[in-house]
């Protein structure tokens, strides 16, 4: 609930923002004698929302496929599969050497934007 409040709270204030911005440079170019009027465009950056799942291998049970599940359109990901191995592949398989439990985490980047996502995979 208190996200939602300020993912609402954030895109008003953008929204305020650029109206502010174009106010501005509507009154500053009426007063200018001879000035040009330009378009502004203001693109919004969005983060990337890391998420991902498993597939476990049904014939050998310490093969995991994982899959990124990410919103955001990430350029890159970095996973970590917690027994000090990693891979940079968005849609890795990696094979544990023995049994028990790994914290799993992705960090997925776009632009000067990162994202991590943590799971505990048990073996």
């Amino acid at each position: 609930m208190r996200k939602q409040i300020f993912t609402r709270i954030r895109k008003a204030l953008t929204v305020l923002v650029l109206v502010s911005l174009i106010l501005f440079v509507t009154i500053a170019s009426a007063s200018a004698v001879a000035s040009p009027v330009k378009d502004i465009s203001v693109k919004s950056a969005k983060a990337p929302i890391a998420a991902f799942y498993i597939i476990p291998s049904s014939t050998t049970p310490l093969i995991i496929n994982f899959r990124d599940n990410s919103a955001g359109s990430p350029t890159s990901w970095s996973w970590d599969f917690g027994d000090n191995s990693t891979s940079t592949v968005q849609n890795p398989i990696h094979t544990y050497a023995t049994e028990g439990k790994y914290t799993v985490n992705l960090t997925v980047k776009r632009d000067r934007y990162t994202n991590t996502k943590t799971i505990i995979v048990s073996l």
